[in-house]
C-alpha cells in the first residue's frame, strides 16, 4: 500500500513538471510578463565591433556544436543558436540507443542537488528532475530522439527606447551570449515558477516539454567561477541580448555603482563594453528574474526541428 501511495505521487511529480514549462512553439503566447514604463531607458548609439554589437563576437566564434551563425542582416542581427548548453546538465540525453546530442554532456543529478534556485527562493533543497531531455523529441523520454532544435532570433542592431514598453511572452525573449535562451518568469499558463524551479540544474536551467532547453534565471555558469570551471565567469558580465537588442548583465555593476532597476528589470549606466552607457537590463534573484517587458521593439524569435 506505502509502495502504491508512493509511486502515486511520483507520477504526480512526472506531470506537473511535464506540463509546467511554457515554451516549444514559435509564436507567441498569451502568457506574459505585465507591461509598464521603463522609466530609465534612454536610446544611445551603439559603436558596433566587426560589424556586430560589444561582446556578441565571442557568441559568433562559439563551436559549430552550438552556434550556427551570428550575422548582421540589414538593421538587425541575427542569431542562429542550437541551443545545446555549452556546460555540462542532467538533462543532455546519454542512452546508447538513442542519438547524443552533439556538444551536451551530461552529469550526475546529485551535482544539482540541493537545488541552488529552489533554496533561494523557497527555502527548500529538495531536487526534482523532470522527465524532459534536451532537444530528443515530444516523447519526453530518451526513446524518440530528434533532431536537434534551432532557434533563429532577430534583433535590432541599434537598439532604441520604444514609446511604451511591451509585455514578454512564452518561449524565448532573448539569448544568453553562450547561445542558449532565456524564458521570462512565468511557466505555462502564466503560472508562476514555484512549481518547476526545483528542476533547473545547477547551471539555471531546463528543457521544455518538447526538449528546448532554457534558463528562466541567472544562468550561474556566465556568472560565477565556482561551479563548472568557467574562469571568465562573473556577477558583472554581459551575458546575453534581449529580444529588443538591449544587452542584460548579472545582478551587479562592473563599476561597483548599486543597480537602480525599472520595472523591466533596467538601468542607464556604463558598462565595460558601453563605456559611453547603455540601457541593459540586469538578472536578479526576485521575479521578473531577467526581463519584466521590452524597453525597446522586439524582434523576432522562430523555433525549427
Amino acid at each position: 500500500m506505502k509502495k502504491s501511495i508512493i509511486k502515486y505521487h511520483l507520477m504526480a511529480l512526472g506531470v506537473l513538471l511535464l506540463v509546467a514549462c511554457g515554451g516549444g512553439s514559435s509564436s507567441s503566447s498569451s502568457g506574459g510578463s505585465s507591461a509598464s514604463s521603463a522609466t530609465n531607458c534612454q536610446t544611445k548609439a551603439v559603436t558596433l565591433s566587426s560589424g556586430l554589437p560589444p561582446g556578441m563576437a565571442a557568441m559568433a566564434a562559439m563551436s559549430s556544436s552550438y552556434i550556427t551563425s551570428v550575422a548582421v542582416s540589414g538593421s538587425n542581427v541575427v542569431i542562429v543558436t542550437k541551443d545545446v548548453p555549452n556546460h555540462p546538465s542532467p538533462y543532455c540525453p546519454t542512452s546508447s540507443s538513442v542519438n547524443t546530442v552533439a556538444g551536451c554532456t551530461n552529469e550526475a543529478q546529485s551535482l544539482s542537488s540541493p537545488n541552488y534556485y529552489n533554496n533561494l527562493l523557497f527555502g527548500s533543497t529538495n531536487y526534482a528532475q523532470n522527465p524532459s531531455f534536451i532537444a530528443v523529441g515530444t516523447s519526453n523520454s530518451q526513446a524518440s530522439p530528434s533532431t536537434t532544435f534551432k532557434y533563429t532570433l532577430t534583433l535590432p542592431l541599434q537598439p532604441t527606447c520604444a514609446s511604451s514598453s511591451t509585455d514578454t511572452s512564452l518561449d524565448a525573449i532573448g539569448a544568453a551570449s553562450n547561445g542558449i535562451v532565456f524564458f521570462n518568469q512565468y511557466a505555462a499558463g502564466n503560472a508562476v515558477l514555484t512549481g518547476e524551479v526545483a528542476g533547473f540544474d545547477r547551471f539555471g536551467g531546463h528543457p521544455a516539454q518538447s526538449g528546448n532547453y532554457h534558463y528562466h534565471m541567472e544562468p550561474r555558469y556566465l556568472t560565477t567561477t565556482t561551479i563548472g570551471g568557467n574562469l571568465s565567469g562573473s556577477q558583472s558580465a554581459l551575458i546575453g541580448w534581449a529580444l529588443d537588442g538591449f544587452p542584460i548583465y548579472g545582478p551587479t555593476n562592473s563599476s561597483g555603482a548599486a543597480v537602480s532597476l525599472d520595472a523591466c528589470h533596467g538601468e542607464y549606466h556604463a558598462t565595460t563594453e558601453y563605456p559611453a552607457g547603455i540601457y541593459h537590463y540586469h538578472v536578479g534573484n526576485s521575479s521578473p528574474y531577467i526581463v519584466g517587458c521590452y524597453a525597446g521593439t522586439p524582434g523576432t524569435k522562430v523555433l525549427t526541428p
